[in-house]
């Protein structure tokens, strides 16, 4: 038998030893970090934004607005891999406002919900080049609201394959996806890209490209194009994915003064006008916004309101639509 001293000692090293790997992997992963953001987008028909985020190294859970999404997102030595789950309550492709000829549609409006797996990976290339693949599967599921007069379908699959290749630096990024997406009867081919770039002056152009090309396309693989979010093609006085497009171009281009204001960090205000045209599917529209964005280390808030004064409208529907969004980007919890 040991001697009491002998075992006591042990345990204490063995302690030490898991508080010292703990440590080591609590200092390797860095502390908890948080984000959160809250907006709305006004205009005939009016959506709320509630996100709230928790991550930790490379794990990370978000609720964005219905939706759940927890994500596994490993650094690798000259890239990134991703693995995550995503699971959407109700409101998946803003199926439950749909439009038709410049009016609102509650006849065909359907709730609509999705559980699905994605994944992919993306390697670091010299010059600021990137180059990856990623895909997704997912169950969407559909039932009716009480204005609904057109019947749900039922549980339709979607799948989604896609090669990646794109270009970044600090003040543009460019990228291109091409692939498939896919239900149990047809496969509908893609190419997608787009391209932002802002210089780093005082007073610079603001210039933004938007394209793509499809075919067989559904209305759940179709763009959501229309509004002033971030989550669709914008067309400023247009309503949130006024419109369900396959094949499309869209402009936005405007001035844009940005001037840095005091403070003990980054501190910036940015002002914009914008002109946004689009073709898209045999259609044209175009609107214009002005656009305010600032910013203070992690902090935002940014506005921006729309006017669309030659798109289709039924009578007593606003050709106007606004956006705000306040909140805190990625960073440890409480630090400004």
């Amino acid at each position: 038998m040991l001697p009491r001293r002998t075992l006591l000692g042990a345990a204490l090293s063995l302690v030490a030893l898991l508080s010292s790997r703990q440590a080591n992997a609590a200092d390797r992963f860095g502390p908890w970090q948080g984000r959160a953001a809250l907006g709305a987008e006004l205009s005939t028909r009016s959506f709320g934004i509630v996100d709230l985020g928790l991550r930790k190294g490379p794990f990370s859970i978000e609720l964005l607005t219905d939706t759940l999404d927890v994500r596994y997102t490993p650094q690798l030595r000259s890239g990134r891999a991703w693995v995550g789950l995503r699971v959407e309550a109700f409101a998946a492709g803003l199926l439950l406002a749909p439009w038709t000829n410049g009016a609102p549609d509650p006849g065909r409006a359907w709730n609509a919900g999705y559980g699905g797996l994605d994944g992919g990976w993306v390697r670091y290339l010299p010059s600021g080049f990137y180059a990856g693949l990623q895909g997704s599967a997912r169950l969407y599921l559909f039932w009716a609201t009480e204005q609904t007069v057109v019947a749900p379908p039922g549980p339709t699959p979607l799948f989604t394959a896609e090669g990646i290749l794109g270009h970044f630096t600090p003040h543009s990024h460019l990228w291109v996806r091409a692939g498939t997406d896919a239900n149990l009867q047809t496969a509908a081919p893609h190419i997608v890209a787009e391209a932002t770039v802002r210089p780093d002056w005082a007073i610079a152009p603001r210039v933004e490209v938007r394209a793509a090309w499809a075919m067989n396309q559904d209305f759940l693989m179709r763009t959501r194009l229309g509004g002033l979010n971030p989550y669709v093609v914008p067309l400023a006085g247009a309503a949130w994915a006024e419109f369900w497009v396959e094949s499309y171009v869209a402009l936005r281009a405007g001035p844009s003064v940005r001037a840095r204001l005091p403070g003990r960090g980054p501190h910036t205000l940015e002002l914009a006008a914008v002109a946004d045209v689009a073709g898209f599917d045999g259609q044209a529209a175009s609107g214009f916004a002005a656009l305010v964005t600032w910013r203070y280390r992690r902090l935002f808030a940014s506005g921006s309101v729309g006017w669309a004064p030659f798109i289709t409208r039924q009578p007593g529907v606003a050709r106007t639509a606004g956006f705000v969004l306040i909140g805190a980007d990625w960073e440890a919890f409480f630090k400004l």
